[in-house]
């Protein structure tokens, strides 16, 4: 995760797998979607998830993403 988090900051991710690979190159202005679910999986228990979203439109203007 600490990787992936300077790969945005620097503006770039590279993504592969085996022989694929996709780079995205990443404005200074992101959306950041955070979603925290709880879930009754019966004899299992809670169980508890996390989700992160980056969003981001093309010709983007603005300031860095930040979190608080």
């Amino acid at each position: 995760m600490r990787q992936l988090a300077d790969k945005i900051s620097e503006g770039q991710v590279v993504l592969r797998q085996g022989q694929d690979e996709i780079t995205l190159q990443l404005p200074q202005s992101l959306i950041l979607e955070v979603q925290v679910e709880d879930e009754d999986k019966g004899t299992k228990g809670l169980q508890h998830s996390l989700e992160v979203e980056i969003k981001w439109f093309d010709d983007e203007q603005g300031g860095p993403l930040e979190l608080g």
